[in-house]
């Protein structure tokens, strides 16, 4: 009896050992001891268009958050009362308004200069996306700036002068070469062979 329980102690003390030196290689082999190996929750290679996909859907819940931005331009000036596009607008916002999370925003005046005519024009779309339908309307209007700057006239005919002669007709299409010689197999030039 003596004999057969110093075989089981053998050989739970083994089984014992090879459990312990297998745990510290974390199954790895290889003599990692200790080297803790990546997670596989987060690959080290993406699925192919993985990244893009977000940047474009990140891209696409911005464009559709401007879409819920009611500009100055779309008031009669300096009145609350709506133009014939800011009409049409505020209709579509109230279309949108209950399946876009997006807060209604009221674009403030130059430098803040009129607050109580902000107030009164943040009112004023808030009763009437209410009217449509929509029962948050009141707390999802604001009056804030957009989120991107817009221009005025001065600024605006700078940029559109820019972009012609860099990008439109004046530019010289893909190559920017001007007469045509450069581009896509535009010719000219040594080609060197």
């Amino acid at each position: 009896m003596m004999a057969r329980f110093s075989i089981l102690h053998k050989l739970i003390l083994t089984s014992s050992c090879i459990l312990l030196v297998a745990g510290c290689c974390r199954w790895g082999g290889g003599g990692n001891w200790g080297v803790h190996k990546r997670s596989f929750a987060i690959p080290e290679v993406y699925p192919l268009g993985s990244v893009n996909r977000a940047h474009y859907h990140t891209m696409e819940s911005n464009a559709e958050a401007v879409d819920f931005i009611i500009n100055r331009n779309e008031f009669v000036e300096n009145s609350a009362e709506l133009t014939t596009n800011g009409k049409d607008h505020i209709l579509e916002i109230g279309a949108r308004m209950r399946s876009a999370p997006y807060p209604v925003i009221v674009e403030r005046s130059d430098n803040n200069y009129a607050p109580e005519l902000d107030a009164y024009r943040r009112q004023l779309v808030a009763r009437i996306l209410t009217d449509l339908g929509n029962q948050d309307a009141d707390q999802r209007t604001i009056v804030s700036t957009p989120y991107g700057r817009s221009l005025n006239s001065r600024e605006a005919e700078i940029d559109y002068y820019r972009f012609i002669s860099t990008r439109g007709s004046l530019g010289g299409g893909f190559g920017g070469g001007g007469g045509g010689g450069g581009g896509f197999g535009g010719g000219g030039g040594n080609v060197g062979f």
